[in-house]
């Protein structure tokens, strides 16, 4: 029995020195006071610095293939979707004097729906004055979920 302990006691003791070296061993470093970040690269000869991308402003990061500009997410609690506002939703996107690419992604087996929209076609201004329209129109719904300058969840 004592073996068996003092076995354990070997094994979680190693465990725990493999850990604490691999925290010694990172060679990233932070700058928070200019909010850049830099990576440090140590070859055979000398170490280099590069930086890193700091986060992009949340209006250009339609840039990003995956990033949006605003999510809708039209969810079930079992008896589907709020077809009523999807509908008052399309129409008012289609309606808008200014056409908006969309394409609506089924991810659901009650009717649950994801429109991810870049809105590359509108200025930042007409961003944000299309996305208080559109909010006026989903916040009336708790079967709707909202958001902005994020990745499309469900993909084709």
């Amino acid at each position: 029995m004592k073996t068996i302990l003092h076995f354990h006691l070997i094994i979680i003791t190693s465990i725990l020195l493999s850990v604490d070296s691999c925290k010694d061993n990172k060679n990233t470093t932070t700058s928070s006071a200019t909010t850049t970040q830099t990576r440090t690269t140590t070859t055979n000869t000398t170490p280099t610095q590069e930086p890193l991308p700091v986060n992009p402003d949340p209006v250009t990061v339609t840039k990003d293939e995956d990033g949006v500009r605003f999510n809708a997410s039209f969810i079930s609690i079992g008896e589907g979707i709020d077809i009523e506002l999807h509908n008052k939703f399309v129409q008012f996107i289609d309606s808008y004097p200014k056409k908006i690419s969309y394409s609506p992604v089924s991810w659901g087996r009650e009717g649950e729906i994801d429109y991810c929209l870049k809105l590359t076609e509108l200025t930042p201004a007409e961003q944000e004055e299309f996305i208080k329209k559109l909010k006026d129109i989903l916040t009336k719904s708790k079967l709707v979920h909202v958001n902005e300058n994020e990745k499309c969840v469900h993909k084709h």
